[in-house]
């Protein structure tokens, strides 16, 4: 099975403002997906996008981060 990274999700209080906030410091740009989150897009074949995610726990402590993974084949093991 062949993995790779679509996104770097990251938990957020308010992730449109988080994400046009990382957009605006990296010089990437934003767009809005079909399910209203907003991606974070790198230059073309740069990198991997960020994707802030509204999650309804307050910050303690740093944001908690995890990667998007996807795949073109599934292989039963």
């Amino acid at each position: 099975m062949s993995l790779r990274i679509d996104a770097l999700t990251i938990d957020a209080a308010d992730a449109d403002r988080l994400g046009r906030f990382w957009a605006a410091a990296l010089g990437w740009t934003v767009e809005i997906d079909d399910d209203e989150d907003t991606l974070v897009i790198p230059p073309e074949g740069t990198g991997v996008q960020l994707l802030p995610l509204n999650v309804p726990e307050a910050k303690v402590a740093q944001n908690s981060m995890h990667f998007d993974l996807s795949t073109t084949s599934v292989e039963d093991q």
